[in-house]
């Protein structure tokens, strides 16, 4: 009996202990959850969620903000790049059609009535060396070109006429006239080489004028050498002292 009763009181020691145990860890899991008991547990948890959830929001925040700045800065070197390069192209193009309608008006008078981008690049081949030497200051070039439009106008009208005439005498006659024109055509070729050798010899000759200008400049330079040095010394270590009134 004495050892069924030991026997009884361990295993009600043993059942107290379990459920103590029991009530023990239930607790510490309600807690640790961060359910109940705002006060333990819950705390950090809930901060450090929050913090997680924070950095995640300013990641997607910052990676947003990069996506969009690159978007604006491509959007503005888009427009820095080709939005110039079309408005001089505008201001060219206007610039030089107030030049044809002033002197070349029935040409101009041909692409206002037009619509036709063929046309308008056709006139512009053929005017635009004469618009751009008067433009540049290039008188001489600009006269030579002019010149050499008519006699090139001449020679296709005089070779039109050759091969749709069947009078022997009348085709030797337009023939020799087709002569005397590529002949003044030759003069202003070579004028026009003549014109453009001169204006490199001037731009050589400009040029020596500078180097020699530089060379000067270095060699005063490089003989001064110690004053300039001094100079430099003396601005480094004491600097100037400004009064303020």
């Amino acid at each position: 009996m004495k050892n069924k009763s030991n026997k009884l009181l361990v295993l009600a020691v043993l059942a107290m202990i379990s459920l103590l145990s029991t009530a023990v860890l239930a607790r510490g899991n309600q807690n640790g959850m961060g359910q109940s008991d705002k006060g333990c547990i819950q705390g950090p948890q809930k901060n450090s969620r929050l913090l997680c959830d924070q950095n995640q929001d300013g990641k997607f925040r910052r990676e947003k903000n990069q996506k969009r700045n690159k978007a604006g800065n491509g959007s503005k070197m888009h427009k820095g790049k080709k939005g110039a390069p079309k408005d001089r192209m505008r201001k060219h193009q206007a610039e030089f059609r107030s030049w044809l309608e002033a002197n070349y008006p029935q040409e101009y008078q041909k692409i206002a009535d037009t619509k036709s981008r063929a046309d308008m690049q056709a006139v512009m081949r053929k005017y635009m060396p004469i618009f751009m030497s008067e433009k540049k200051g290039n008188k001489d070039m600009s006269e030579l070109l002019k010149k050499d439009l008519v006699l090139k106008e001449k020679r296709n009208a005089l070779v039109k006429q050759i091969s749709t005439t069947d009078d022997t005498t009348a085709k030797a006659s337009l023939i020799q006239e087709l002569s005397d024109v590529v002949s003044q055509r030759f003069d202003i070729v070579v004028a026009k080489k003549k014109v453009r050798y001169n204006n490199l010899k001037k731009r050589i000759t400009e040029l020596e004028k500078e180097v020699e200008k530089q060379e000067a400049a270095l060699e005063k330079l490089e003989s001064n050498k110690a004053a300039e040095v001094k100079q430099r010394l003396k601005e480094l270590v004491e600097p100037e002292v400004t009064l303020e009134w």
